[in-house]
């Protein structure tokens, strides 16, 4: 039932928040549910996949205004019920039955909680139903990756917050899907990074305990202002807070890589790869860092793994594709870059890297239709000029790729900010006037 898909995701989802403020547990995040999908419904194997030592369970029954929830938590080692309850409600005790759910797994997990603890594990961020679902649908939508997918999450995300203009929650979220698209290049950092700043700030005013919008706070910080130390101190604040938050030890770990601190870089994405172990998006950030520090066979094994895991991230076959060109292994790039064009999400930034390689390998022909490519495409939305700088370091045409650096150094590209460690500026690096442009980023 499209009115009420949204309690199968959003009541575990609202527990698994919870749970993963508590200090010394491993929770796997809620965006990992959808990738257990191929499992069933098997504790067990859910359990090996994760390498958790529980797994809550549920079953969801709406009947008009009635919602009927049981809940199990499994022993995964020996498939023991360690406790089960059922809840017959009326649906507008939602909230008070999640508060229940999270309270009676910390017990049964005996947990030591504080009261700080407790007070965390039964918090609430809005009373409004209306605005939990449309919460729970803007990140649905945000976490597809895509055009269209942002677009409706900051629809849903900015009518939850109208519906209740203290949800500190969604504000943090909103602020989330307003920052990421102008790193996958669909919108300029002009009109993302402002937005999302404001709405990070509105978040923390509310409650400034949300990891999510120190997260935010430091993307911006980061990308837009350049802000290297005031990022680093927002980015270990998210992580401090909530552990278990994937998306701010992947944020992080790109940070501390983009500095050029590799061994920190790797610790990190291992350390959230190994909580979200089957999470796409933090197997592939690893695999790409361990490009960034230059780590070319480790990276495509780690591509490998990436792809097994989930084969739609676009950022696996970027980095794959990287890596084998660095080995002048060219025919097995070019297939890698044209897979990340075809399952989308970057595909300016794909198909900069596709021309790189062509030039590279000497096919100057097929470098010059990506650069005809890019500019046609920047007639209908906005293309970074740091895309074409990417093509003429592979066409080694200094002049041409200074100038397109420049332009993205006026426009605050967002992923001009890694120019210290990207493979791809190799060429342009030997130019006197890349070094200057390093020393004005402070990278």
């Amino acid at each position: 039932d499209p009115d009420t898909d949204y309690l199968s995701v959003g009541i575990p989802g609202s527990v698994i928040q919870s749970l993963s403020r508590i200090p010394g547990l491993r929770v796997i995040a809620w965006g990992m549910l959808a990738d257990l999908k191929d499992i069933g419904f098997d504790p067990l194997a859910i359990g090996r996949k994760l390498q958790v030592k529980a797994v809550l369970t549920g079953r969801i029954c709406v009947r008009s205004t009635r919602l009927r929830l049981q809940v199990d938590l499994i022993d995964t080692v020996n498939g023991q019920e360690l406790w089960g309850d059922q809840y017959d409600r009326e649906l507008t005790e939602l909230f008070k039955v999640q508060d229940e759910v999270s309270t009676e797994v910390s017990h049964k997990l005996r947990l030591r909680l504080s009261g700080e603890d407790q007070t965390q594990v039964t918090r609430r961020y809005t009373d409004d139903i209306e605005a939990y679902r449309l919460y729970v649908r803007g990140r649905r939508y945000g976490e597809v990756r895509s055009v269209e997918g942002f677009k409706k999450a900051v629809e849903c995300l900015q009518e939850a917050v109208r519906r209740d203009p203290g949800y500190a929650l969604a504000y943090a979220e909103l602020a989330q899907v307003l920052h990421t698209p102008a790193y996958y290049a669909s919108v300029s950092p002009h009109e993302a990074y402002p937005k999302a700043r404001e709405i990070a700030l509105k978040a923390l005013v509310m409650d400034d305990t949300l990891a999510e919008a120190h997260d935010a706070l430091a993307t911006v910080m980061q990308n837009y202002d350049r802000d290297w130390i005031g990022s680093e101190k927002e980015y270990r604040r998210s992580i401090e807070l909530n552990p278990n938050y994937p998306v701010g030890r992947f944020h992080f770990a790109m940070h501390l890589s983009m500095l050029g601190r590799f061994e920190e870089a790797i610790k990190e994405a291992r350390e959230g790869q190994a909580r979200e172990p089957v999470s796409g998006i933090m197997n592939a950030g690893l695999a790409w860092i361990l490009v960034t520090a230059r780590e070319f066979d480790w990276c495509i094994e780690q591509s490998h793994t990436a792809i097994d895991v989930d084969p739609t991230v676009t950022l696996t076959y970027i980095a794959m594709g990287t890596a084998y060109e660095q080995k002048q292994m060219y025919p097995d790039a070019i297939s890698a870059y044209e897979k990340g064009i075809e399952i989308g999400g970057a595909v300016a930034l794909s198909k900069a890297f596709l021309g790189h390689v062509y030039g590279s390998a000497g096919n100057r022909d097929k470098a010059r239709e990506i650069l005809h490519e890019l500019e046609s495409m920047s007639l209908r939305g906005y293309v970074p000029a740091l895309d074409r700088a990417i093509v003429y370091d592979g066409l080694k045409e200094t002049e041409a790729g200074i100038q397109a650096l420049e332009e993205s150094f006026r426009d605050r590209d967002t992923l001009l900010i890694y120019i210290k460690v990207w493979p791809h500026f190799d060429n342009l690096r030997l130019d006197p006037r890349f070094a200057g442009m390093q020393r004005q980023l402070g990278v």
